[in-house]
């Protein structure tokens, strides 16, 4: 049996030999050997924080790029012309100038280049396309691009995919952000005062004043049971009105830019309720809101999203972080927040 499946496949195969009038080596060898553009991809390279190189000393974003010979013979050498057309970005996008980007041949050159000699014996070779720190500086939260060109090819033929889109968006690369909460923050997540265990309670950690506690005289305020973290609410008129009331921490900042973020939950305010930095040990009230040295005012659109709040400190600065809260006249208002965060923003070439 195994012999006869042998001899089945003999046959087979010499058919397929016979039928087929295609020598696919040769075929291969006639084919034109073509000069393309390297990672093309769909025709748009979209620019990200993890795919570029960041060069520090020189300010400038790199990413690199390369031309390729295809097919079956070795290179013989040639030389392509390298263009950035600057008034054909996608439809959308700012466009770039020739101060803001530029192509070198290598990741380390600053020297400006416009052709490209691909050697012997080399199938493919990179060049570079650089960024400027003056593009995030003069397109602020644009989408910028340009387009990349090559063509008058030495030798070969021109892949007619000749050309790519290069995209970057400015929002992207304003700053980073160096997460800092548990260098100052405690209990970043509003969890109870330790040994509570009523409905409503103080936070661990953090500073609350009269105008919060005496909201909840028997229990205290700040921590709510029925979510798990920091929970302030006048439900009915049978609870005492909160009149700035306020739940902040203290500490010392060094120079710098800065962004803290509240986790907001369920948000049902009345009036004046705030994200603050009080400049100080204390946050101010609803009618010093302007001596604060950032605020952020919580309204109902804020229900279930994140709250930023960005500032800036010209030199080293104790302050205060925290929630400043009114509920005075209504009821069934409430304002909830699950986590606090802190970050640093640098530039990229901090």
């Amino acid at each position: 049996m195994k012999q006869y499946k042998l001899y089945i496949t003999g046959i087979l195969f010499l058919i397929l030999c016979i039928a087929c009038d295609v020598n696919t080596l040769d075929e291969v060898k006639k084919l034109d050997q073509v000069v393309s553009l390297v990672q093309v991809g769909d025709g748009t390279v979209v620019l990200t924080q993890g795919n570029l190189i960041v060069d520090k000393e020189n300010k400038l974003f790199k990413k690199g790029f390369g031309v390729a010979l295809s097919g079956f013979e070795t290179n013989q050498g040639f030389d392509v012309d390298l263009e950035l057309l600057y008034n054909e970005a996608p439809e959308g996008c700012a466009i770039l100038t020739a101060d803001e980007c530029f192509l070198t041949l290598t990741e380390n050159s600053l020297e400006k280049i416009n052709r490209l000699t691909v050697p012997a014996g080399v199938q493919e070779k990179a060049f570079y396309l650089n960024l400027t720190g003056a593009v995030i500086d003069n397109h602020p939260g644009e989408v910028v691009g340009v387009k990349v060109k090559i063509s008058n090819l030495g030798s070969y033929k021109l892949n007619p995919v000749d050309t790519l889109f290069v995209t970057l968006n400015t929002a992207d690369f304003s700053s980073k952000k160096i997460e800092i909460t548990d260098t100052y923050f405690l209990n970043s997540t509003f969890q109870r005062e330790a040994g509570t265990t009523t409905r409503f309670a103080p936070l661990a950690d953090w500073t609350s004043n009269d105008g919060l506690q005496s909201s909840r005289p028997d229990t205290g305020a700040g921590y709510d049971d029925n979510c798990g973290y920091l929970g302030i609410e006048r439900w009915g008129s049978y609870d005492n009105p909160i009149i700035n009331g306020k739940i902040y921490q203290t500490f010392t900042l060094p120079k710098g830019r800065y962004l803290a973020e509240a986790d907001m939950k369920k948000v049902a305010v009345e009036r004046d309720t705030y994200l603050l930095v009080g400049d100080g040990a204390d946050l101010p009230n609803d009618t010093q809101i302007k001596t604060a040295v950032a605020s952020a005012e919580i309204t109902d659109e804020w229900n279930n999203k994140v709250l930023p709040l960005e500032f800036e400190l010209a030199a080293e600065k104790e302050v205060s972080i925290g929630f400043l809260i009114n509920i005075e006249n209504e009821v069934q208002r409430i304002l909830q927040v699950s986590k606090i965060r802190l970050y640093r923003l640098e530039s990229f070439f901090d």
